[in-house]
């Protein structure tokens, strides 16, 4: 009897233990391999829309972010042209700003952007988090994990307890994040319009070289 018990536990506690490491991924074993989801843009401009809400749009009028204000609209497009920026891509699903200038809190995304050689943005810059013209925050991308939270929800969090982005149930979107952090060696987290941005970025900070421009 005590010996079924025991096997019992110890099969209870095996499952349980693979259970929980269903529910997470770590920036160690996560694969750089992952496919982007990206959008190209060229001439991008901004225009007061006829409901009169600020919007950033690409080449031939094509719509591509809301804004409340023209200040952050503004800021996004030379912050977009300063790293000749060529392609605007996403993980998970929704935007920061909805279609009548509202900034949405509970944006169940990660931005990044890419530059005219697909490397992630930032690759010629120093950091950027001692730049005044911009709003960035460093991070540590080995102390990332794709996260099941309590709440059934998948976060992107900085250890030991820092969440960075969220994605609702999608976990396939969550570990993506991660791999997309790893392919391009983010570590700046940075935004347009604070404390609910309208536009967010991620920068790779380099230490090896100097070309800092203030814009």
């Amino acid at each position: 009897m005590i010996a079924k018990k025991f096997i019992y536990i110890l099969i209870f506690s095996l499952g349980a233990s693979n259970f929980l490491s269903c529910s997470k991924t770590s920036y160690k074993k996560a694969s750089p391999i992952v496919e982007d989801n990206c959008v190209s843009i060229s001439n991008i401009m901004v225009v007061k829309n006829m409901d009169s809400i600020w919007e950033l749009r690409n080449e031939e009028e094509e719509h591509l972010f809301y804004f409340p204000n023209f200040e952050e609209a503004d800021k996004t497009k030379i912050v977009l042209e300063h790293y000749q920026t060529k392609f605007i891509c996403k993980c998970g699903e929704g935007y920061y700003t909805n279609s009548i200038g509202e900034e949405n809190t509970n944006a169940l995304i990660m931005q990044y952007q890419l530059s005219t050689d697909s490397s992630g943005i930032g690759n010629k810059e120093i950091n950027s988090y001692n730049n005044s013209s911009e709003d960035c925050l460093p991070f540590n991308p080995e102390k990332l994990v794709a996260r099941r939270s309590l709440d059934g929800n998948w976060y992107l969090i900085e250890k030991p307890g820092h969440s960075m982005f969220g994605f609702g149930k999608n976990e396939e979107e969550c570990v993506k994040a991660l791999s997309v952090i790893k392919k391009y060696g983010f570590n700046q987290s940075c935004f347009v319009g604070r404390a609910n941005p309208s536009f967010s970025y991620l920068k790779r900070y380099r230490e090896d070289i100097d070309t800092l421009i203030i814009f």
